[in-house]
């Protein structure tokens, strides 16, 4: 089998129904050396990130539950790796559909402090209080890697500090915050 241009609907145009315990996502894709490669994801529970809005002074996002609902007090956390002292929450809220969820993160708490070196805030669902966190990423269509193709506008929080929503090399959305940009 050839890589390059084909019909991936039969892989990927699907929408698990919300109950779905696991989810799972294969995208087939070329190699920098011409070779078909297949990404996989096994999710459960997936909170699959959808529509991003870059506001003057933070994000918001809607997305789908998979396999857990949101229940009462339930929050977004942004988590910054190596520090699990430094935990940012907001509120959670149901949108749309069953499973739809949003939310609006402010950049300020998350450029708190110094900013010496670059901070890369992974977000993450809590659906209730004391519940497992569930990553949120997008995964659920025919993108492979979302790190360098799904690019936001950065936002300036203050002194030279700048917030930019993005993904991970593992589709895993995050909120980067840089030093020493204008």
């Amino acid at each position: 089998v050839l890589p390059g241009l084909r019909d991936l609907r039969a892989l990927v145009d699907r929408t698990p129904d919300t109950g779905t315990a696991t989810i799972r996502s294969r995208v087939p894709y070329p190699t920098l050396d011409g070779r078909l490669a297949l990404r996989c994801w096994v999710r459960a529970p997936h909170a699959e990130a959808g529509a991003i809005r870059v506001g003057p002074s933070g994000m918001s996002a809607e997305g789908e539950l998979y396999g857990v609902e949101a229940g009462e007090g339930a929050v977004v956390e942004a988590r910054l790796p190596g520090e699990p002292a430094r935990v940012h929450r907001v509120p959670l809220t149901a949108s749309g559909q069953p499973g739809g969820f949003a939310f609006t993160l402010p950049y300020a708490p998350l450029a708190e402090g110094p900013v010496t070196e670059e901070r890369l805030w992974r977000l993450w669902v809590i659906p209730s209080p004391g519940a497992k966190a569930v990553r949120i990423s997008r995964i659920l269509d025919d993108v492979w890697s979302r790190e360098h193709t799904f690019v936001y506008p950065g936002r300036p929080v203050a002194d030279g500090v700048r917030a930019t929503p993005c993904y991970s090399a593992a589709n895993d959305l995050c909120v980067r915050v840089v030093a020493g940009a204008a």
